[in-house]
């Protein structure tokens, strides 16, 4: 018995070395794996959702695009082409009937100065309060202008107004 003793025993102490080997070159480096594993799966969880969140500010952005295409296309209707001032003097003389008022344009000065204004000169007849409306209009209008000089007259019934006005223009 003492033989087979030594036998059990014997192949006792090999599983046992087996057992140790076994985790010291399989399980130690298959933890190691999965510890690894699962930094990069929280990783590309967390990059995931990050692009989660971008791709909803994308389609947030999109759904409000038109609103801004609209907004784009009042702020560029602001500016008078400097070339081709047709409209804003149309408008102009516009306003000036809808307050029975006489427009006399007297000057434009396209100078290269500043390339992105111009400036125009015009003389206004008619009610003093009609002028005093259209000159709140022109200012709270569709148009970038700026109103650099005002001088009213009196003459006899009527009061007339020469302005000088700097226009933002921009090339359509």
């Amino acid at each position: 018995m003492k033989k087979e003793e030594k036998k059990y025993y014997f192949y006792f102490l090999i599983c046992i070395f087996a057992m140790i080997i076994s985790f010291f070159f399989l399980i130690i480096p298959l933890k190691e794996k999965i510890s690894l594993s699962s930094k990069i799966i929280g990783y590309q969880k967390s990059i995931l959702k990050n692009q989660e969140t971008q791709l909803s500010k994308i389609q947030e952005f999109q759904k409000k695009e038109n609103f801004f295409q609209e907004i784009e296309k009042k702020i560029l209707a602001g500016f008078v082409d400097p070339e081709s001032p047709l409209d804003f003097f149309n408008y102009l003389e516009e306003k000036a009937k809808e307050y029975n008022l006489l427009i006399t344009f007297l000057r434009l000065d396209n100078s290269k100065k500043e390339p992105d204004n111009f400036y125009l000169g015009f003389k206004l007849e008619g009610n003093f309060e009609n002028i005093l409306k259209f000159i709140k209009e022109i200012e709270q209008g569709n148009y970038f202008i700026e109103i650099t000089n005002i001088n009213f007259e009196k003459e006899k019934e009527k009061v007339s107004a020469n302005l000088n006005i700097k226009v933002l223009s921009q090339k359509k």
